[in-house]
């Protein structure tokens, strides 16, 4: 009988204390959800999910301050195949926390003048910040790995629980 990945990952999400009715969608991208019985419309629970082989990902809650790794098959098991496939993950997932620390590393503080923020009518949130100065970087996209975020683009950084910084959206 063949395994289900994405059943084995929502499984061990359950097992952990972590339960959500939000889909759960296995593309190797960082993903916020609802974790059940936080407060409504919160999204606390994070979770990264590769279903390309080893099926292998990470979740927690950021309210609870847990974060739990999980593998389809116990490292004990794994090819040679499946242990280049997991180093060349990880290389891939430092690329882009070191794009996202080249990011913050060029800002500053989000100005309250900011034409967006005044057009929306928003105030600077704690955390919030823009770039003072263009920022030269890479990403996992093979149409267009390299990128430019401009002078002046806000910027919102997204730690983990233990305040890694993951990613940064703009």
């Amino acid at each position: 009988m063949s395994r289900d990945p994405l059943s084995e990952f929502i499984s061990a999400m359950a097992e952990a204390g972590i339960r959500t009715s939000d889909p759960i969608v296995g593309d190797g991208k960082l993903r916020r959800f609802h974790v059940e019985g936080d407060r409504k419309g919160s999204k606390n629970g994070f979770y990264v999910l590769h279903l390309d082989s080893p099926a292998s990902g990470a979740f927690g809650s950021y309210k609870a301050g847990r974060q739990e790794t999980w593998s389809m098959v116990t490292p004990g098991r794994m090819t040679q195949e499946d242990r280049e496939a997991l180093r060349q993950r990880m290389a891939d997932t430092a690329m882009c926390r070191e794009a996202a620390a080249a990011i913050m590393a060029a800002c500053e503080p989000a100005s309250p003048e900011h034409s967006y923020l005044v057009r929306k009518r928003l105030t600077v949130t704690p955390g919030l910040k823009q770039l003072a100065r263009d920022v030269r970087y890479e990403v996992l996209d093979a149409e267009r790995p390299k990128r430019i975020a401009r002078k002046g683009v806000l910027v919102i950084p997204i730690y983990g629980p233990d305040k890694t910084l993951h990613s940064v959206q703009t």
